[in-house]
């Protein structure tokens, strides 16, 4: 292991923890990790010359369970120029359905951590308070990949309410179709129970769009920036903050 061979070579050692010390992340499969934890990482970061960190809040993660090593904030970056409000003018190649449309999208791995259930009852929710938003009817777009069957849970809550018609689900985006509906989207929404660093929260910002992230995400600095809205994770915080973001928007 790199630990070992550092050591016994007296080389500096820099670890990056990437979010496996997340509260959340820990306690999922808790055992397994507890183990390892006790075996080898704490030994391996407490000698660590230093520690990579993606965020200030991942920085107390590691403070919180007794690491002194320094701790370097270097976060994750984007390719700017992949991104911006150009792409917008090219969603109807992807997209023609959103054309006329208030557009709250979500990117991403479609997994029960996401969230995605407070998502779908919040656009239900909002959806009845605000039915014309700025740029027309509102429209949600779940993008991503998942299991069919949680897939199929969550477009079950919109169809409940007779919303399903009012979503789209294509999948997994990517490349230029990515770049489009970012930077077409009204709000971008990232609800995550927990995340390391959400890279898709820089390029929605990359492409000028609005965030309602919960603190989950770890991007208390949106709101700092006037660049979105940190939110709850349940469906009444998440409903109050699209609201706030659409009636800004308009």
């Amino acid at each position: 292991m790199a630990s070992i061979a550092a050591c016994r070579r007296d080389k500096p050692l820099v670890i990056s923890v990437h979010g496996t010390l997340d509260p959340w992340a820990f306690a999922h499969h808790h055992a397994r990790k507890a183990l390892f934890w006790r075996a080898y990482q704490r030994r391996s970061l407490a000698a660590a010359t230093a520690v990579h960190v993606l965020t200030e809040v991942e920085a107390a993660e590691v403070r919180g369970v007794g690491i002194e090593s320094p701790c370097a904030v270097i976060p994750n970056g984007v390719a700017c120029d992949r991104f911006g409000l150009a792409f917008a003018e090219r969603i109807e190649e992807y997209f023609p359905r959103l054309a006329g449309k208030t557009v709250i999208a979500s990117l991403g791995r479609i997994h029960p951590h996401k969230n995605l259930e407070a998502l779908c009852r919040a656009f239900v929710a909002i959806r009845q308070q605000i039915p014309i938003g700025p740029n027309g009817e509102l429209h949600l777009v779940v993008a991503g990949d998942g299991e069919a069957s949680y897939v199929a849970s969550l477009r079950n809550i919109l169809a409940s309410a007779g919303a399903l018609e009012a979503s789209s689900w294509p999948g997994l985006v990517l490349g230029d179709g990515k770049s489009a509906l970012l930077a077409r989207a009204d709000v971008f929404v990232l609800p995550s129970i927990s995340e390391g660093f959400s890279v898709v929260v820089l390029e929605a910002l990359a492409s000028g769009t609005a965030v309602a992230v919960s603190p989950g995400c770890k991007f208390r600095e949106v709101e700092s920036a006037r660049a979105g809205v940190v939110a709850g994770p349940d469906a009444g915080s998440l409903t109050a903050a699209l609201r706030d973001l659409l009636s800004d928007s308009s």
